[in-house]
């Protein structure tokens, strides 16, 4: 039973209970919760697996090793529409696409995210920004 319809699902596959497909199948068989929007957050990226998701209903499919943080924010917030959350859209405007991913790199990156916002405060600014 459902208690509060949200207005999107953010689904990994790798589940402790069951795995997200199944939970994906399930949503889009409910009329209760079959046009709540859902995003696959996942580790699995090969095709077989994004073409399952698609297939089963999901809106979108993001393998997280291939997006930055602030990238998943940002799809996340196009389900609701910038418009919707300027200072959010202004924030992400200055962040960087990728995560470092050497010593030398983290040094660069550490130095270009000086001063600029963590996703938990993307995250506040969202929740602060009247729609």
């Amino acid at each position: 039973m459902v208690k509060e319809k949200p207005n999107l699902v953010l689904l990994d596959i790798i589940l402790p209970k069951k795995n997200g497909f199944d939970v994906l199948e399930e949503l889009k068989k409910s009329p209760v919760t079959n046009a709540i929007p859902v995003i696959m957050l996942t580790m699995l990226g090969r095709d077989e697996d994004i073409k399952k998701g698609f297939e089963l209903g999901a809106n979108d499919y993001i393998v997280k090793s291939q997006h930055a943080v602030a990238e998943i924010v940002e799809k996340i917030i196009k389900f609701f529409g910038n418009e919707a959350h300027p200072a959010v859209a202004k924030a992400m405007a200055d962040k960087p696409a990728s995560a470092p991913s050497s010593p030398e790199a983290t040094e660069g990156h550490n130095k270009a995210t000086a001063g600029k916002p963590e996703t938990a405060e993307i995250v506040d600014k969202v929740k602060e920004t009247p729609k």
